[in-house]
């Protein structure tokens, strides 16, 4: 008769469906499987073994002998203690993490950094299997772990005190080493061997502390990516206070894992400096840029990534195509590049792509096929079929929905008076026939959406400088955008010139009154606050917008949604070169006042849609908010 048995105690066992559940298990870690429930008894200090057989537990407790030896076995043994209710999933990823911690073990490397996409155990095999590991054979090493949240230290410190002290741990290396009971908190444990485990956050003052081993985990939030402050904050922090606190600087190892975020974050800033073994592994192979290195110092070795096939997944298992997409689309592509590609900025450069540019035009006018002319000294457009655009506003621009027959919204009282001097106020060419928007998609196929089912909101950039002030002045931009039921944006209108806050503010109420948008935001920084009056004085609807960050983190928002599909410029737009040649060079343009208005119009399109858009934009009621 068999029974279940750990540490004398025993109980009846359910039906066994593997005879021998160690090579069932280790069967399953080749083929890279989740692991059944024997799966996890065989491997968590329960045996199953005949009892008449007193030589079963002694062939059991060679697997510990083992996972002394080799990290990568111990996390196997060990994976059910920190996470029993997980079912551990076996990655070459986790072979080469940990054979490059061996080697830093054996003291064949001495700074190493790791780069790996998040949700791929980095942080448990680095922080809570490799100290817990490394105390059964060397209960004397230091350990000084940080993080950019102090939380994140404290709970990887947890958790490897939790390992140290379960029954698993201490029946196989109990008597190696003991915790001690004057020194045992969450943050700073010792043991009787002079052994420590200390964490701490970015940021801290380690002074007086020291370490065998200095480990920073994740040192930079990602959400302050586009921050230079908290970047160089943490930069400086590594170089002078971390970087000193190694106990013997001849022997010690400095050791930093963590996601890309920026090309100037710590992992660019060490390579720079250079010194540093680099195992450097992204979601998705790519071939050009396959990781190798060396280890060793007598008898050196390389190491290489084992995929072989561009796009190939680092743990297919846990983290497939369809996670993978996911990924892409919540992140972007700019997160996507440096969390899980490991390279800050996406292949190609620029933040926004060529590729993600989609068209559509109004109704029956077919604009893709328009041809420019002049009458009279103003321009028009002239469609295929030789008639001109009914809908087009004095000086050969488009009439809003409003002014057209079956458009939404009430008629206009006049038409705006915009000058063809106004060079850059320039429109789209709407339906002739009726309210209908042609969506053109990148296969060649099309969709149709109804004007009167979409929201209309407009948006305004003033300009920072005004003309007159000894400087380069920049442009005010006003946008108009549509928006389907679907969150689709639509550009129908922008107006964009180089003028004063009067005229600045003239033409902000002329288009919100032409087109009848539901309300303007407006930037109200600089000149923009004396246009927010005028334009409420006026009894027009307008929320006050305050930028906050960079206008490299302000544009996110619209990265993301015009990398999946979710913005459509006017085909054949008079503007939309000076648009789409902005937009492609940001962040490095010449100008930004394009870009900047499409942010902020991103942004109002997620927040009518109750969508976060980012920790760092604070919303306020109607009629102030703030982007950022």
């Amino acid at each position: 008769m068999q029974k279940l048995v750990q540490n004398g105690a025993s109980g009846p066992l359910p039906k066994n469906p593997h005879p021998n559940p160690l090579p069932a298990y280790r069967a399953r870690e080749r083929d890279m499987m989740p692991l059944t429930h024997y799966d996890v008894l065989a491997i968590t200090g329960w045996s199953v073994f005949p009892t008449e057989d007193p030589g079963a537990r002694d062939r059991h407790d060679g697997s510990a002998v083992e996972a002394a030896k080799n990290l990568r076995s111990f996390i196997t043994m060990a994976w059910p203690v920190v996470e029993p209710a997980t079912p551990f999933i076996s990655g070459w990823h986790l072979d080469a993490i940990c054979e490059h911690l061996m080697a830093v073990t054996r003291g064949e490397i001495r700074n190493l950094l790791i780069n790996i996409p998040p949700r791929h155990m980095k942080s448990l095999a680095v922080g809570v299997f490799w100290p817990a590991w490394e105390w059964t054979t060397a209960p004397h090493r230091r350990w000084l772990f940080a993080s950019y949240a102090l939380s994140l230290s404290e709970r990887d410190s947890l958790r490897c005190r939790r390992l140290i002290e379960s029954p698993w741990y201490q029946r196989h290396w109990g008597d190696r080493f003991a915790l001690c009971g004057d020194q045992n908190t969450k943050l700073r444990y010792e043991n009787n061997h002079a052994g420590h485990r200390i964490a701490t956050s970015v940021g801290a003052a380690a002074t007086g502390e020291g370490g065998d081993y200095v480990v920073v985990d994740d040192p930079h939030n990602v959400i302050e990516r586009e921050s230079d402050a908290a970047r160089i904050a943490a930069l400086m922090w590594w170089d002078e206070t971390m970087s000193t606190r190694l106990n013997n600087p001849k022997t010690g190892a400095k050791i930093i894992v963590m996601q890309r975020i920026h090309e100037k974050d710590l992992s660019g800033h060490v390579l720079q400096q250079g010194g540093y073994i680099h195992l450097n592994l992204p979601a998705e192979f790519e071939l050009s840029r396959r990781c190798v290195t060396v280890i060793g110092i007598d008898s050196p070795r390389s190491w290489s990534d084992p995929r072989g096939t561009d796009g190939d997944l680092l743990w297919e298992q846990r983290i497939g195509d369809r996670e993978i997409a996911d990924f892409k689309v919540r992140l972007g592509p700019e997160g996507y590049a440096g969390q899980f590609q490991q390279r800050p900025s996406p292949a190609g450069g620029g933040r926004f792509k060529a590729e993600w540019f989609r068209y559509y035009r109004g109704g029956d006018a077919d604009c893709v096929g328009s041809a420019s002319r002049t009458v009279s000294g103003e321009s028009t457009q002239e469609y295929a079929d030789g008639s001109d655009d009914a809908g087009l506003l004095e000086g050969g621009r488009p009439r809003p929905p409003s002014a057209v027959s079956g458009g939404r919204g009430r008629p206009p009282s006049k038409t705006p008076e915009i000058h063809e001097s106004d060079a850059d106020a320039r429109a789209i060419p709407e339906d002739r026939s009726g309210p209908m928007y042609i969506l053109l998609q990148p296969d060649g196929s099309s969709k149709t959406v109804s004007m009167n089912d979409c929201n209309r909101i407009a948006v305004m950039d003033p300009a920072g400088t005004e003309p007159g002030e000894g400087r380069r002045p920049c442009y005010t931009v006003i946008q108009v955008w549509d928006v389907t039921p679907i969150g689709e944006m639509l550009l129908v209108y922008q107006y964009r010139k180089q003028v004063q806050a009067p005229d600045a503010a003239a033409a902000a109420v002329k288009i919100c009154r032409e087109f009848d948008v539901e309300y303007i935001a407006i930037e109200k920084d600089g000149m923009g606050l004396g246009v927010v009056q005028h334009v409420r004085r006026e009894s027009i609807a307008v929320r006050a917008i305050k930028a906050r960050g960079s206008k490299e983190a302000r544009s996110q928002t619209a990265e993301i949604r015009m990398a999946a599909g979710s913005i459509y410029f006017p085909a054949r737009a008079p503007f939309l070169f000076e648009l789409e040649e902005e937009l492609l060079q940001f962040p490095n343009s010449e100008y930004a006042d394009q870009a900047d208005a499409l942010s902020h119009a991103a942004i109002q399109v997620q927040r009518m849609r109750g969508m976060n858009v980012g920790p760092t934009d604070e919303i306020n009621d109607a009629p102030e908010q703030h982007d950022g």
